[in-house]
């Protein structure tokens, strides 16, 4: 990796631990930063490719946990929203049925939903009822595919807009 491939991932890191701090001590923002912080993941993946997009999001998670304040959105970002770009875009070019790769994204995010309210709980007992728990999963699936489908549209208006904008490929070569 040249000098500055890895000078942008160190920016990309400490950008997504600025989203994921503000977001833990804005308590009603944390899922949000960290879907935010997950555009950078993205990135990482259209312009690094390879090892890069998950160095970032390894480097980015680890130092969440540790400078984060509230450590349930480290672990949000660790569990879901940091990992979901690799994720979606390696089913997205792999599976060929449309309806297969959205069975997987839908129920890898329902699983990963269910163990952080689970995990809630067990960090704060009887704060929420389990037919609370079911709701905000399903409120959160809703929220989940509408959050694929804007990254999708982000991706898009990336490419067709600010890519050559920005001539990412110039400054990495």
């Amino acid at each position: 990796m040249n000098t500055r491939r890895l000078a942008l991932c160190a920016v990309l890191c400490a950008l997504g631990d600025a989203f994921l701090w503000v977001g833990s001590v804005l308590d009603l923002f944390d899922l949000t930063l960290a879907c935010a912080a997950s555009l950078i993941s993205m990135f990482a993946v259209i312009e690094l490719r390879g090892s890069a997009p998950w160095m970032i999001y390894a480097v980015t998670g680890i130092l969440a946990l540790i400078i984060v304040p509230v450590k349930l959105t480290a672990l949000e970002y660790l569990l879901f929203s940091g990992c979901y770009p690799m994720l979606k875009y390696w089913l997205e070019r792999r599976l060929h049925s449309r309806a297969l790769c959205w069975a997987v994204k839908v129920g890898y995010a329902g699983v990963i939903m269910t163990a952080l309210l689970l995990l809630s709980r067990l960090f704060v007992p009887d704060a929420e009822p389990i037919w609370l728990i079911a709701a905000s999963v399903a409120v959160g699936m809703t929220a989940f595919v509408l959050y694929d489908i804007l990254l999708t549209r982000l991706t898009v208006l990336y490419f067709r807009s600010l890519r050559d904008r920005l001539r990412i490929e110039r400054l990495l070569k």
